[in-house]
């Protein structure tokens, strides 16, 4: 299969999706499932504990947010926009690899808009959230 890749999609990042491994291969830091890692930290309040534990499962740094319930709003809607923009990604590689005729802008144009507004949805949720966020420093 021939792929028609050109200037549009330079915007690809290179190594991505392929080169990306939940598997985590450090000898000096290994994760293996069930390993605890216990952390103490002495603060004018006590002794502060904290436990972390390497699981056998994969999330998004997303997912694993902990995030006050004022930026609830923000950080849904860049969770939001950040699932449309790995669709419109896909369905734009979906298309460029579908067939072997030259690159027409115009026939790509949608999938490209669809990307763009993607992007801009996550940048504006994320603006909202980082003056939230600077309001309460």
């Amino acid at each position: 299969m021939r792929c028609r890749w050109q200037s549009p999609c330079s915007l690809v990042f290179p190594g991505i999706p392929g080169d990306l491994s939940p598997d985590i291969t450090n000898p000096w830091f290994p994760l293996v499932p069930g390993r605890k890692l216990y952390y103490a930290k002495v603060t004018p309040d006590g002794v502060e504990r904290i436990t972390v534990e390497a699981l056998d499962e994969t999330r998004s740094r997303m997912e694993l947010l902990s995030v006050p319930g004022e930026l609830e709003p923000q950080t849904r809607e860049m969770k939001d926009a950040l699932a449309a923009l790995r669709g419109a990604w896909q369905e734009y590689i979906e298309y460029m690899t579908g067939s072997s005729s030259k690159f027409d802008e115009a026939e790509a144009r949608p999938y490209l808009n669809r990307i763009g507004e993607s992007w801009q949805r996550f940048r504006k949720g994320h603006k909202q959230a980082t003056r939230l966020v600077s309001e309460r420093m």
